[in-house]
């Protein structure tokens, strides 16, 4: 008579820890995946099919990570490669096309902007058993960023022209005999003529009372 109480435990604990990550990979928060040796797709979460706007069917068995020309396009590829020959946890940024994904049928899945965490399965003999893959979904946070560039640009751009205003104005008023002062409306002045200044230094008025920032009331 056999005694199978060991390998019934022993089955029992691996049916307890797929259950387990079963339970994990679907309840997370967070868009995952498991790819076979090949690098395809065998197991995804609905956060992922939520994420990319596809579904189980379209994505399982169909994409291959190492056949994504959306990595290969970022020059990506070679780290997730490491994943699977060096046994080497990888992240990256990427953008994340479905028209660039390698497979046909993904019509209508969304264009991001991810951060991903590609994660290899190393079973007790050393070995690669499976590789999986964790993203973030960072679009929003890319379009705020691009967003407050472009706002930085055009505000530098729009300092030069303040700055190439002001000096055209200077020079113009310079070339004016009048004495002219500019003020905002609480008196501070906010500009003069070569005309000013010369009529200041002989008035014998200190060189900051009438330079910018300066308050003409006080002066005067």
């Amino acid at each position: 008579m056999h005694d199978i109480t060991e390998e019934h435990a022993a089955s029992m604990k691996l049916i307890e820890t797929e259950a387990f990550l079963d339970s994990t990979i679907d309840q997370s928060p967070f868009p995952m995946w498991i790819a076979d040796l090949d690098g395809t797709i065998i197991r995804v979460n609905q956060t992922l099919c939520t994420t990319l706007n596809l579904t189980a069917d379209q994505l399982v068995g169909k994409y291959n990570i190492l056949k994504d020309e959306n990595l290969e396009q970022n020059g990506m590829l070679t780290d997730v490669k490491r994943v699977f020959e060096n046994q080497e946890t990888v992240h990256l940024s990427t953008r994340w096309n479905d028209e660039n994904a390698g497979v046909e049928g993904f019509a209508g899945g969304r264009d991001i902007q991810v951060e991903a965490s590609i994660i290899p399965v190393i079973n007790n003999g050393g070995n690669l058993t499976h590789v999986v893959c964790q993203w973030l979904d960072v679009t929003a946070r890319t379009k705020a960023e691009e967003a407050l560039k472009q706002r930085e640009r055009e505000l530098t751009a729009l300092n030069h022209e303040l700055a190439e205003g002001k000096q055209t104005l200077q020079s113009t008023l310079d070339g004016l005999a009048a004495h002219i002062v500019l003020l905002d409306e609480k008196g501070t002045i906010l500009l003069v003529n070569r005309g000013w200044r010369d009529f200041a230094e002989q008035s014998g008025m200190p060189p900051d009372s009438n330079a910018e920032g300066a308050s003409y009331l006080a002066v005067c």
